[in-house]
């Protein structure tokens, strides 16, 4: 049995509702002998947790009263944060891009471009290689010693220095949280 998903971007939101669940807004799958478990236990579960604030809260705590922990898939985005995507997009995990949510509250994530027009053009890379868009590399010049980072289909960014993949890795703070608009806390990290 597996529920797939993945946290929020935004530290503030997962404290606030739990670093176990998946939400819902960036999405989750669950397995179907987990669907079917469910099935059986859904409807006394969603009234014990009526108060919760969303359906994906109330899933997370019927499938932690199942016994099943959330597996974490890097590719589902809530991107829980307000202001430029940029940063967040660059660094993208080597993970498939699975989904973008909350889209209407950060910028285009092309400059110059409406929303609409710019999610047309990530999906041209993506019709070609859907398992790599976003997948961010690093690679290395050392005749020049140049650092370039590549979001594919997205970005590539050129650093006229040596530049760890640890710290190209990290994601360029463009945005702020969620919830009161901080510069921090993220749950972003590099990459292991």
């Amino acid at each position: 049995m597996y529920y797939i998903g993945g946290n929020s971007e935004s530290v503030e939101q997962n404290v606030l509702h739990s670093y176990s669940m998946a939400y819902g807004g960036g999405g989750f799958a669950i397995s179907y002998p987990l669907a079917k478990e469910l099935v059986r236990v859904l409807d006394g579960c969603i009234n014990r947790y009526s108060w919760f604030y969303g359906s994906d809260e109330r899933i997370q705590a019927c499938l932690s009263e199942i016994g099943i922990p959330l597996t974490k898939e890097l590719g589902f985005h809530q991107v829980d944060i307000r202001g430029n995507p940029y940063g967040l997009l660059a660094a993208h995990p080597l993970a498939p891009l699975v989904s973008l949510h909350h889209l209407d509250y950060v910028k285009s994530i092309f400059p110059g471009m409406n929303q609409i027009d710019s999610l047309q053009k990530l999906n041209e890379p993506y019709r070609l290689d859907p398992g790599r868009t976003l997948q961010h590399s690093v690679c290395y010049d050392f005749n020049r010693n140049w650092s370039v980072s590549v979001s594919w289909g997205y970005t590539i960014q050129l650093y006229p220095s040596l530049v760890t993949a640890m710290q190209l890795a990290m994601a360029l703070r463009t945005f702020q949280t969620w919830r009161t608009g901080n510069n921090e806390p993220f749950t972003l990290t590099p990459d292991p």
